[in-house]
């Protein structure tokens, strides 16, 4: 497939064929592509085509990737149009399909009408099929780059209103306006909805094959997002995984509902971070932050006296400046006009008073009176607290009356499985380096893929080409698979998977443990351990639920081990040892740490650390080559593996004596040719025609001729594609053709006949006429006999 980028503009003058198909691909598309069907109105389509004619002006992109992206539109539409079925075609499509399908046409339309970028895709589009290849290569990714800048915006938008309903910056008569605000917020989340679909669309091969093509994106894709992890470690130590986005979206959607939100979650989960970010999303600054403790007193939260040169006043805490934008009682007018969140951290920790103080700090509204101070739009509470359980005994039991008031989002440790690999992907981005490489051989971080199986039978698949045109395949090879168990090892007893992989299980499996150590029944799938006539742990599939009371690792720490890893390595030079040598070093060091203090928790860990053999001997690494960003997205088990396939080709027979059968796959090129009719037929010249005759497989290769009433009439092909797909062409002279089915020269029974044209076929190929003059003395024979034994 040909990218518009690897490819000249063509500078020279058209030539009429060039102007034939460029006509015709603008007359199609202005025609069949270019609609406003699904538009509401005219105006809303302009309005909507004109907002698109903006977007692509203010990017920095170039008349090539513009037309790219429209290439790529336009190519998916004539796509679906195909593979839609009857029954979807008479199904009224949802409001929000509509919407959709409005949105992408307008967004073609506002490309299509940039002369420079339709010029481009025209001339590429002619150049392409001039030189007989496929449709220019889909540019996936300048697609998603659109999609993702068109996200943002509408992210802006909507967070920019939210911003202003929650600080009521309106008169309280403009009801109209409000309810105006609401209507735009619910349209900006529908967008934002579909554009995320569509995003997601991109990123999930879902029905389609896993080609190299694709496959190689979404691996670019993986990679750009370990990018962004090393940036925002870089920046405050914190990952936003797809877990951490989630329990924010909850958080901000508890306030939403007039609830105070209330994060809950084990040491290290990340609480602060992601209390810290709901508190910007929900007023455009930065909290203030209270650490509660029994000791906390109204005093702490609202005002306490204080006295200087000028004489005694009250000093507003964390809460009257948030609520009220007051920082001291002699102020005559507050800092803002709009009020900020106050982050309590372990707020169940606080005493009668204070607690009783946070429900009606709850139930505040704008305008209310707080110490005499009006409360601002826009003020409020955001929460954080360890979970209730035995290991909290301290923490206060919410009431009933307090329960309604909140709304709570548990909040678990990062997700560690072979569908969402959060710790491994953290751990991974941590150990880029400043040059965002890798300086880890790869069998140390990767997980282990096996040789995906051989179709049982050749499995025959359908794929559609840039043009929107049918492809079919036979799959050689399937895609490599992940080995799903962490703790597989090889034939001579070494684990499959990298040290990386493997530690991410055992420190999910640590951090699960410790989580069930709160819980009065811990869950079914809980891991479970034995123990040996010595007193050694190890994990097993029966015995006691493992459980840690005290003992967990945060990520934090994880973090941590990486980059230290990072700086010895670079301290220490090309003699320091490998990585797996290093994780070996930390889970020892680890394990010291506990020492005798906490022998209980100390087999137990040693037994997970055990179970992914992260303590067995290491073997001596040679210093690791530089990984590839694709070979560093490959690593994902969310990126499948290319499968390995064959184009099916027109099936060969066997060929003459003496020429070697080839198994290889060939592209065949097609032709045009003009028809005695004047109609034109795309002609594959490569393709063969093979017949039975007399029980022997005959081929009838290009270049080949046959007598037709005594003129020889040249064979070059097979029509392609077309009503007449399938029929032999014969060239007639003068630049003409005749297509003529392959039945009417040689019928079921391998017996020649006339053919459709009223011309008598008096031979085919030399071998053939041979036949015929066998067969022909073999009946004169046989008619002899029969006269002498009458």
């Amino acid at each position: 497939m040909k990218n518009f980028e690897n490819s000249d503009t063509q500078e020279n003058k058209k030539t009429p064929e060039q102007e034939e198909l460029e006509l015709k691909w603008s007359q199609y598309v202005e025609e069949k592509i270019l609609l406003s069907e699904y538009s509401e109105s005219e105006e809303e389509y302009e309005k909507l085509t004109e907002r698109f004619k903006k977007m692509y002006t203010d990017m920095d992109l170039s008349d090539m990737e513009k037309a790219n992206i429209l290439g790529s539109s336009i190519i998916n539409e004539i796509r679906d149009r195909r593979q839609g079925t009857q029954e979807e075609n008479e199904t009224k499509p949802s409001t929000r399909v509509k919407k959709r399908k409005a949105k992408n046409e307008a967004r073609r339309r506002a490309l299509w009408e940039d002369e420079s970028v339709r010029e481009t895709l025209l001339n590429k589009f002619v150049e392409s099929r001039i030189d007989k290849k496929d449709f220019r290569k889909l540019d996936l990714k300048k697609e998603l780059d659109v999609l993702n800048k068109e996200l943002e915006e509408a992210k802006e938008e909507w967070h920019e209103i939210q911003l202003e309903i929650r600080q009521e910056n309106f008169e309280d008569e403009s009801v109209s306006y409000k309810k105006e605000l609401h209507l735009e917020s619910e349209e900006l989340r529908t967008i934002i909805r579909d554009l995320e679909e569509e995003r997601n669309e991109i990123l999930s091969l879902g029905e389609e094959e896993a080609t190299e093509e694709k496959t190689d994106f979404l691996a670019m894709v993986e990679y750009e997002k370990l990018l962004e992890y090393k940036e925002q470690l870089d920046k405050g130590g914190f990952v936003w995984t797809e877990s951490r986005k989630e329990a924010l979206r909850d958080l901000i959607s508890q306030q939403e509902s007039g609830r105070m939100p209330v994060l809950f979650g084990e040491a290290g989960s990340g609480k602060s971070a992601i209390a810290e970010a709901a508190a910007v999303e929900m007023t455009g600054q930065d909290p203030l932050m209270v650490a509660c403790s029994k000791e906390t007193s109204e005093y702490d939260l609202l005002k306490e006296s204080a006295i200087d040169e000028r004489g005694s006043f009250e000093k507003y805490g964390p809460v009257m400046q948030a609520f009220t934008g007051y920082s001291d009682s002699r102020q005559e007018n507050p800092d803002t006009t709009t009020g900020r969140m106050v982050r309590l951290d372990e707020f169940n920790l606080l005493g009668d008073k204070s607690y009783a103080l946070l429900k009606r700090l709850g139930q505040l509204k704008p305008g209310d009176l707080l110490e005499g101070k009006p409360v601002l739009p826009g003020a409020g509470l955001v929460l954080t607290a360890n979970p209730e359980g035995p290991r909290y005994p301290n923490r206060r039991k919410i009431d009933v009356a307090m329960r309604r008031e909140l709304g709570i989002v548990d909040l678990p440790y990062m997700d560690m499985n072979n569908e969402n690999p959060e710790i491994y992907e953290t751990m991974l981005a941590a150990l880029m380096d400043e040059n965002n490489n890798i300086i880890v051989d790869k069998s140390e971080v990767s997980p282990h893929y096996k040789e995906g199986e051989l179709p049982e039978e050749s499995r025959e698949v359908v794929l559609i080409d840039n043009e929107g045109e049918e492809e079919k395949f036979n799959v050689l090879k399937e895609g490599k698979e992940l080995e799903k168990d962490p703790t597989a090892l090889d034939e001579n007893g070494k684990p499959l998977h990298g040290a990386l992989w493997r530690v991410s299980y055992a420190i999910s499996d640590i951090q699960k443990s410790f989580v069930y150590g709160n819980s009065e029944v811990p869950p079914e799938d809980a891991l479970k351990y034995s123990q040996d006539k010595d007193g050694n742990l190890e994990v097993s599939n029966h015995g006691s639920p493992l459980i840690l009371d005290e003992q967990t690792i945060t990520m934090g720490e994880v973090v941590k081990w990486m980059e230290q890893y990072k700086v010895r390595r670079e301290s220490s030079g090309d003699e320091f040892q490998n990585l797996s040598e290093w994780i070996k070093e930390k889970a020892q060091a680890y394990l010291k740490q506990m020492g005798e203090q906490d022998k209980a928790d100390y087999k137990k860990v040693k037994a997970i650390f055990d179970h992914y053999h992260l303590l067995d001997e290491i073997e001596v690494l040679e210093n690791p080559e530089l990984m590839t960003p694709k070979e560093i997205g490959y690593m994902s088990p969310n990126v499948p593996k290319p499968v390995e396939l064959e184009k099916i080709i027109e099936k060969e027979s066997e060929q003459i004596e003496g020429k070697k059968e080839n198994h290889e796959a060939e592209v065949f090129e097609t032709v045009e040719k003009m028809l005695d009719s004047g109609e034109t037929v795309l002609v594959n010249e490569n393709a063969t025609a093979e017949f039975e005759v007399f029980d022997e497989a005959k081929t009838l290769n290009n270049g080949d001729t046959l007598e037709l009433e005594d003129d020889e009439f040249k064979f070059v092909g097979i029509v392609s594609e077309g009503k007449h797909e399938g029929k032999l062409v014969f060239e007639i002279g003068d630049g003409l053709h005749k297509v003529i089915p392959k039945e009417t020269i040689v019928d079921e029974e391998g017996n020649l006949e006339n053919g459709e044209f009223g011309v008598e076929i008096q031979s085919l190929i030399p071998e053939v006429r041979r036949y015929l003059e066998i067969f022909s003395k073999a009946k004169e024979l046989a008619c002899r006999g029969q006269q002498e034994q009458e």
